[in-house]
């Protein structure tokens, strides 16, 4: 799954929100960088009897951000919760390049902004707001 924010004029009052969802792609086909990265949920749920349907995801997804979406019209902080109780990698060591640097760190939270909080190697607190080709470390 990719996610992608963005807000054009940088006002906060919207945020275009793309998801992408890999349904049936044969992890095989993923380039080698994403190997063991990387999956569909065809992939992921082998062996189903129940094969996965592109409109009842679409909808379950749809409905998820139905839910979640009125809270940012009460502002960001319960929306924030929302979304730190659902970081997939909180508390995991992570690497990722901001701009021409590499910044490896433990994912701590969100910031006020929507900023990805890490805890560097020294302790102190890093803010990405503009990070890509984030992934988990492997010890």
């Amino acid at each position: 799954c990719g996610i992608l924010t963005e807000s054009a004029d940088h006002s906060g009052k919207f945020l275009v929100l793309g998801i992408g969802v890999n349904v049936e792609v044969d992890p095989a086909d993923f380039p080698s960088e994403l190997e063991g990265l990387a999956t569909s949920l065809a992939a992921a749920s082998s062996g189903s009897r129940y094969p996965v349907s592109r409109e009842e995801l679409a909808a379950a997804i749809l409905r998820q951000l139905d839910e979640l979406l009125p809270l940012g019209s009460t502002g960001f902080e319960q929306l924030q919760e929302a979304i730190c109780e659902r970081l997939l990698w909180k508390g995991t060591t992570i690497c990722c390049q901001e701009g021409n640097e590499t910044v490896t760190g433990v994912v701590e939270t969100l910031g006020p902004d929507g900023e990805l909080v890490l805890v560097l190697a020294d302790g102190s607190r890093r803010s990405l707001v503009h990070a890509a080709e984030l992934r988990p470390l492997t010890t």
